[in-house]
């Protein structure tokens, strides 16, 4: 306590994993070390005043084998860890002595080698009649097994998520999301076979390359769903795209805000016409993502400004727009919209992944050209 913040930062800065800019020049470099997943990792607090209220979260593992271009758990999280079964039942028994809700925690936990023998037994402490909630993670459509949907309806679960990302088939192979109409659809029967009454669908606009071609093929294949399935609820939910440091569109543009706010308006008229509710998010505060997830060192000061003007999207707009005035930074749009020339250095090549920033550029290369 009687040190100053200098001295501070300086002991800091010697604990393994902690990385202090202010104490280090431009050229230096962090190393990531993937090691294996040897704790199972689980909330250490409970209470009513969280975002998941009263839940024990366990992480059931950690990465992703799936390397879409767009999302940042393939590549700083990978390798795919698992963790150990007895490890998982564990903590579940655990967190049962303070609270009946668990949530299972993960990219992919469907992938995990005994998601079945993990669902078989929280549906043996049902059927003895423990009350429990369980919640998991969104679902990946081919990975779904009847288990853990029968798991998650004697849970109470009545909808599930999915992440579909892209409207057509053309569009998931550009980003990397391998995954068809018939694994969307299969999952579906599967989900009214077991009870459930609605799914949750997640879409991203304005991926690259994408048109509207896209958007109609979302709007047709949640159609076609609907009309096999009338009672079934469906609720797609859409952000928009934004480019994350360490994936392969780290490089990719961005759409501006208009573009974006256009086809947020048509993807919901489209689905209204079909009887659907589309949920759409704000352009606006993704653009701020952008803005936060390629800017530089450069921007900290203008962070602090922000957080001590209370950090409401009109600060985001209004500080930004005085430090670019004053020339303290570029456009806004240089972070957030432009391609990145892959030949240019970025803010964040001192970090070194094992997807090293070569392997980036070839995907990025390989997947839009």
């Amino acid at each position: 306590k009687n040190k100053t913040k200098k001295e501070k930062l300086e002991l800091l800065s010697q604990i393994e994993g902690i990385y202090i800019p202010s104490l280090k020049d431009e050229n230096y470099k962090v190393k990531k070390v993937s090691s294996a997943l040897n704790r199972c990792i689980s909330t250490p607090i409970l209470t009513e005043n969280s975002f998941f209220p009263n839940t024990y979260i366990i992480e059931v593992e950690r990465g992703c084998p799936q390397n879409c271009a767009f999302c940042l758990t393939s590549y700083i999280n990978n390798p795919v860890r698992f963790c150990n079964y007895e490890e998982i039942i564990k903590k579940i028994e655990t967190g049962l002595k303070y609270t009946n809700k668990i949530a299972l925690l993960g990219a992919l936990i469907c992938a995990h080698p005994q998601i079945d023998d993990i669902c078989n037994y929280i549906i043996n402490k049902v059927n003895e009649g423990k009350e429990l909630e369980v919640t998991v993670s969104s679902l990946r459509a081919d990975y779904v097994s009847d288990t853990t949907l029968e798991m998650l309806r004697k849970c109470g679960q009545r909808t599930a998520t999915i992440a579909v990302e892209g409207g057509s088939e053309r569009l998931r192979k550009v980003i990397n999301k391998n995954l068809n109409n018939t694994d969307i659809f299969n999952v579906v029967d599967k989900m009214v076979k077991h009870g459930f009454t609605g799914l949750k669908i997640y879409g991203i606009l304005g991926l690259p390359t994408e048109t509207y071609e896209d958007l109609d093929a979302f709007v047709s294949l949640c159609k076609e769903i609907k009309q096999k399935y009338k009672s079934f609820n469906l609720i797609p939910s859409f952000s928009t795209f934004v480019p994350k440091a360490h994936t392969p569109f780290q490089f990719a543009k961005r759409e501006d805000t208009k573009s974006l706010e256009k086809k947020n308006e048509y993807i919901k008229k489209q689905f209204a016409k079909t009887g659907i509710k589309a949920r759409t998010g704000s352009v606006k505060w993704d653009y701020i993502q952008a803005l936060l997830s390629r800017g530089s060192r450069k921007i900290t000061p203008y962070l602090i400004d922000v957080f001590n003007n209370g950090g409401a999207l009109g600060s985001f707009k209004s500080i930004y727009k005085d430090y670019e005035k004053s020339g303290k930074l570029p456009s806004a749009d240089f972070f957030a919209l432009n391609e990145q020339n892959i030949s240019d250095n970025l803010p964040w090549d001192f970090i070194e992944y094992p997807k090293t920033r070569v392997y980036l550029e070839k995907e990025y290369k390989k997947l839009l050209y």
